[in-house]
């Protein structure tokens, strides 16, 4: 599944505490007081482009363009019109050239990248989503996750750069969680075992519930055929349920966790237990 890169909500984030209307004629108002001012123009094309409202967006930038034709916003703004519009050849030269004129822009090279997706460059658009990241001054996990996906999109063979990818980023943005969770999906699917363990009983430890950390520590010692571990962490994770407030224990998703357990109990007693050369079970 191609990524769907998140920063591009943050680019957009302030244009949606109001409606799209009202921020479009207060801006109308600002440009009537500042008609010289392009940043005005641009953040009216922006919104016109949410809008869908096509060729006002592209007026508006052409106007900014007009007062000062140097401005990487512009083409920014013009490739995320085009490519909004599916005119994916357009988007790629206005991001080509948004990044000609300021080749530090990080969130250029992340629009780039989805065009490049959509272009059918997979290669490309993991290059461009690298920069973008180390561009970025406080890139949100979604992007690390983002590239991981990509990556793992690429084949087994490209796993242990996902994870590495993903280490990167716990780096440098700290314990975010869900690069953590991303970091135990990879791991346990190349087979370290106890490093994905070992960071559930991390983060079970600084969880105020402990019943689905412990179905996913048992989920991975079940993998790894560790099975008598295993049944150990899901009866733990039976005790924890049953000490739940039956608010917490009755809800659809705590039962299909106790479900889920209760199934791999079964799975793991009706597995034949192994014998030494004189016949005890080991």
């Amino acid at each position: 599944m191609n990524p769907i890169f998140s920063l591009l909500v943050f680019l957009t984030l302030g244009f949606f505490h109001e409606g799209l209307h009202e921020k479009i004629l207060k801006t109308t108002r600002e440009i009537q007081l500042e008609p010289d001012e392009p940043q005005l123009w641009i953040a009216r094309a922006d919104l016109y482009r949410l809008h869908k409202d096509w060729d006002h967006a592209f007026a508006d930038l052409d106007r900014a363009r007009e007062i000062s034709p140097n401005l990487t916003r512009v083409e920014i703004v013009r490739g995320q019109t085009y490519f909004d519009l599916g005119w994916f050849v357009a988007a790629h030269r206005s991001f080509d050239y948004a990044i000609s004129m300021e080749p530090k822009n990080g969130a250029a090279f992340l629009l780039r990248s989805r065009v490049l997706l959509k272009r059918n460059a997979p290669e490309d658009a993991l290059s461009d989503l690298s920069t973008a990241i180390s561009l970025i001054q406080n890139p949100p996990p979604q992007l690390y996750i983002d590239r991981s996906n990509l990556l793992v999109s690429f084949g087994e063979d490209s796993l242990p750069d996902a994870l590495r990818g993903i280490q990167e980023g716990l780096q440098r943005l700290g314990a975010a969680l869900s690069l953590e969770l991303e970091a135990v999906k990879l791991e346990t699917r190349l087979g370290h075992f106890d490093a994905a363990l070992s960071r559930l009983k991390k983060i079970e430890s600084r969880s105020p519930r402990k019943d689905g950390w412990l179905s996913w520590q048992g989920d991975v010692l079940q993998k790894a055929g560790r099975d008598d571990e295993a049944k150990i962490v899901f009866r733990r994770c039976l005790l924890a349920i049953d000490n739940l407030h039956p608010k917490h224990r009755n809800t659809p998703k705590t039962r299909e966790l106790r479900s889920h357990v209760l199934t791999s109990l079964d799975q793991i007693n009706s597995l034949p237990r192994s014998t030494d050369h004189e016949g005890r079970e080991k």
